[in-house]
């Protein structure tokens, strides 16, 4: 599966559990592109954010929302205009891994991870 088709695969959400998956199928496109991405940033997995999002109190999955509906606008604005430039992509795309990466860790701090 090619990184623009797992891109267009993911539909328009509009409920917190259902941004989690997005968030990591953006980061994954995202990671394609990049060359040599730095995983440097470790991240939660998925699973373990999803079941600590449902543990949350009403004002973490507020703030958790907001942010995950940001950087999901933003990430995926910025993996179509990626997407098709080759090599000249390279470097961009593991900045935006790095900044996707920091992300996913801020919004497990919401959650108590």
């Amino acid at each position: 599966m090619t990184a623009h088709s797992r891109l267009a695969e993911t539909p328009n959400r509009t409920t917190d559990m259902d941004r989690i998956p997005q968030l990591y199928a953006v980061l994954g496109v995202i990671e394609q592109i990049a060359p040599g991405h730095d995983q440097a940033i470790r991240i939660p997995d998925e699973s373990d954010l999803r079941h600590a999002y449902e543990q949350s109190s009403g004002i973490a999955k507020h703030g958790f929302g907001r942010t995950a509906e940001e950087t999901i606008a933003a990430a995926t604005i910025g993996a179509k205009a990626l997407i098709g430039k080759g090599e000249n992509a390279g470097a961009a795309a593991e900045q935006l891994s790095i900044h996707l990466r920091s992300q996913i860790v801020q919004l497990s701090r919401f959650v108590g991870i």
